[in-house]
C-alpha cells in the first residue's frame, strides 16, 4: 500500500521550478530598480551629445534627469526641457575647476596678476649697475634707492593751465601761468578780438563779433606815431574794461604779476604795429599817475610773439623818455622778471656807452648830469658802471676807468644792427603833474667822478 505522505517526483520537481521562477522574479524586479537610477560608466562619455532639450556637456560630468520622488519614473521630455539639470562632477573635473578658480593668470595685457612678494618689489626700485656711474659707493646706492622711492610714492600732480592756449589774432600762443577770465574761468582755450580784447571760447562767435567791432585801434589817445609804430596812453579810470583785460593778458606770461589792486590809479602806455587792417597789440607799460618813489614803470609785457625783435627796448626807451620829460628820473619796480632783467641791463649799459661816447675827453663825470641827461636814477647809474668793470678805487676815491675798446664796440655794434629808436620829435604828449616852470627834480648834491683813459 503506497505512503501518501511521501512526495513523488512530479511534485518536487515542481516545487524547484516555482523557486526558481520566484527568484527570478526577484532577480529581474531588482534589476530594472537599479537601471533607473544608475549613472552610465566613465566610458559612454563619448556617446553623450548635445540634444534638443539639453545642453552641451562639460567635460569630466554627467547630467542625469530629475526623477519623481515617488516611483522613479523620469519626467516627460517636456517637462525635462523646463527643469535645471544636475550637474554631477567627477573628482577630476571638481580639482580642475577649483584650480582654475583659485589661480591668478600673469598674461600681459590682463587685469590678472600673479601675487608678488615684497622682496621683489624692493628689487624693483634698487639702482642697477647700469644705471650708476663708476666708483659708487654704498650712500650713494642709498640715497639713488631713496630717491627712487619718494618719486613712486609721490602724487603731486602738474597744474593745469586755465586758458592753456589763447588765439590771438593770427598767432595761438601756448600760455606760462593761469589766470581766470570773468565767464570763462575753466576754459582750456581762449579766442581773443586784438583790438576790443572781447574774449570768447566759440570760433563761430568770435566771428560774428569781428563782423561787427568797430576798433581797429586801442581806446585812449595815440601819443606816438612813427612809421609802422604807434603808442596810445589809456586812462585805467575812463576805459576800465579794456585795461583789467589787458592786465589778465598780461598775467598769462609774467609769474610775479598781480591782480590785488584796482586799474584806475594806473595810466597804460600801449605799442602797437600797424598795418592795413589796423593797430595790433605788441606790448603795454603801466605806471601810477601820482608816484613818489620815482617808479617810471610798474609792469611791462611784451606778448610772445613781438618777443627778440627790440620792442622791449623800445617800450624802456619810451618810458624814459617821458620821465626826462617829467625832469624827473625814473627806475622800475622791482622785483624783475629774469627777461625783464636782462632788457633793463642791456638798456641800462648802452646809454651809459652812448653817453661816454658823446662826451670823449672829459676828465670829470657828473652822475647828476648824466642822470639829467638819460633819465636814469643815479644808483642805477652807478650799479652800471660797475656791472661795466670800469670802477675802481684809487686811495680810498672812486674813480672811473673807461675802457674805450668797449664804447667803440657797442657803438659798431650799434650801426651794425640799425636798432629803431624813439623819435622825441614826434612825441605829442604833456605832463599832467608837472606845473609850468616848475623843476621836479630833487635837489641833491653833485657828485663828480674822475675818469681814467683804459685800455
Amino acid at each position: 500500500m503506497p505512503n501518501d505522505n511521501v512526495p513523488n517526483s512530479n511534485d518536487k520537481s515542481n516545487i524547484v521550478q516555482s523557486e526558481a521562477n520566484l527568484v527570478t522574479s526577484v532577480i529581474r524586479h531588482h534589476r530594472l530598480r537599479v537601471s533607473r537610477t544608475h549613472v552610465p560608466p566613465d566610458d559612454s562619455d563619448k556617446k553623450i551629445k548635445k540634444g534638443k532639450y539639453g545642453k552641451p556637456p562639460i567635460s569630466g560630468s554627467k547630467y542625469v534627469l530629475d526623477v519623481k520622488e515617488d516611483g522613479n519614473v523620469p519626467l516627460s521630455l517636456p517637462r525635462a526641457a523646463g527643469t535645471k539639470r544636475k550637474r554631477v562632477l567627477t573628482e577630476t573635473s571638481d580639482r580642475k575647476l577649483k584650480k582654475k578658480k583659485y589661480e591668478k593668470l600673469s598674461n600681459v595685457g590682463s587685469t590678472n596678476q600673479r601675487d608678488v612678494a615684497e622682496d621683489v618689489l624692493k628689487n624693483m626700485i634698487r639702482p642697477v649697475a647700469s644705471d650708476l656711474p663708476s666708483k659708487v659707493v654704498d650712500g650713494d646706492i642709498k640715497i639713488c634707492k631713496r630717491t627712487r622711492t619718494t618719486e613712486k610714492n609721490s602724487t603731486i600732480q602738474t597744474p593745469v593751465r586755465c586758458p592753456g592756449v589763447i588765439k590771438f589774432g593770427k598767432f595761438e600762443v601756448e600760455t606760462c601761468y593761469s589766470c581766470p577770465f570773468p565767464q570763462e574761468e575753466d576754459s582750456p582755450r581762449l579766442i581773443f578780438c586784438e583790438f576790443c580784447l572781447k574774449y570768447t571760447k566759440c570760433q563761430s562767435i568770435l566771428e560774428r563779433h569781428m563782423r561787427h567791432c568797430n576798433w581797429r585801434t586801442p581806446p585812449g589817445t595815440e601819443i606816438y606815431q612813427s612809421g609802422d609804430l604807434s603808442v596810445f596812453e589809456v586812462d585805467g579810470k575812463v576805459d576800465k574794461t579794456y585795461c583789467q583785460t589787458l592786465c589778465r593778458l598780461g598775467k598769462l606770461f609774467l609769474d610775479l604779476k598781480t591782480l590785488d589792486y584796482g586799474v584806475e590809479p594806473f595810466l597804460f602806455y600801449i605799442v602797437t604795429k600797424n598795418d592795413g587792417f589796423g593797430c595790433h597789440l605788441v606790448g603795454y607799460f603801466s605806471k601810477l599817475k601820482q608816484n613818489e618813489e620815482n617808479f617810471n614803470v610798474a609792469c611791462i609785457v611784451i606778448m610772445p610773439q613781438y618777443r627778440r625783435q627790440g620792442y622791449g627796448r623800445i617800450l624802456i626807451e619810451f618810458s624814459y623818455l617821458l620821465s626826462r620829460i617829467e625832469r624827473q628820473p625814473g627806475t622800475p619796480e622791482t622785483p624783475l622778471s629774469g627777461l625783464g632783467k636782462m632788457t633793463y641791463d642791456a638798456y641800462w649799459k648802452g646809454v651809459i656807452l652812448e653817453y661816454l661816447d658823446k662826451h670823449r675827453g672829459i676828465d670829470n663825470i657828473c652822475i647828476n648830469d648824466v642822470s639829467s641827461e638819460t633819465g636814469l636814477m643815479r644808483q642805477d647809474i652807478i650799479d652800471t658802471f660797475k656791472s661795466l668793470h670800469m670802477v675802481v678805487e684809487i686811495f680810498k676815491e672812486m674813480t672811473i676807468c673807461i675802457d674805450w675798446n668797449v664804447v667803440d664796440s657797442h657803438i659798431k655794434k650799434k650801426i651794425e644792427l640799425k636798432q629803431i629808436h624813439i623819435d622825441p620829435d614826434r612825441l605829442r604828449w604833456t605832463p599832467s603833474n608837472l606845473p609850468d616852470g616848475q623843476d621836479n627834480q630833487h635837489l641833491e648834491e653833485s657828485v663828480f667822478i674822475k675818469c681814467l683813459p683804459g685800455g
